[in-house]
């Protein structure tokens, strides 16, 4: 498989792929915005509009709801974590979304209070790219 890295302003999302999401759907979605709000703080709207675009919004709400669940199993054993440090976790378990090995999860994360070694270790631990399960 060949990659590109494309300049993050250059990216837009694509048309729209369904008119709404299913109540389950909705529910899983609204659940994953709470709690990630405060390090992703996208309004609702385009929150959603993310899920509307993907072919298959299904997989993409789960991944999203294992990032929250993901995130809290995180903080419960970081408790008193500052903003900052829950944006580092955050970054990290986006980046493994993203199918990033755990070496790659490190470059790509893009943490400013983790050394590579915690983002390592964050990545071991809650990191997606080992499986959902």
């Amino acid at each position: 498989m060949v990659t590109k890295e494309i300049p993050i302003e250059l990216i837009q999302a694509g048309p729209r792929q369904h008119e709404g999401l299913s109540g389950e759907q909705e529910a899983y979605a609204r659940w994953a915005h709470g709690v990630l709000g405060e390090v992703y703080p996208v309004s609702w709207e385009a929150f959603v509009g993310g899920f509307l675009c993907d072919t298959n919004p299904s997989r993409e709400i789960a991944v999203w709801h294992v990032m929250a669940e993901r995130y809290l199993g995180a903080l419960r054993e970081l408790p008193g974590a500052e903003i900052p440090v829950k944006k580092d976790i955050f970054r990290i378990l986006l980046a493994s979304s993203m199918g990033y090995d755990t070496d790659g999860i490190v470059a790509a994360a893009g943490c400013f209070e983790f050394s590579p070694q915690q983002v390592r270790d964050v990545a071991d631990r809650f990191g997606l790219h080992k499986g959902y399960a």
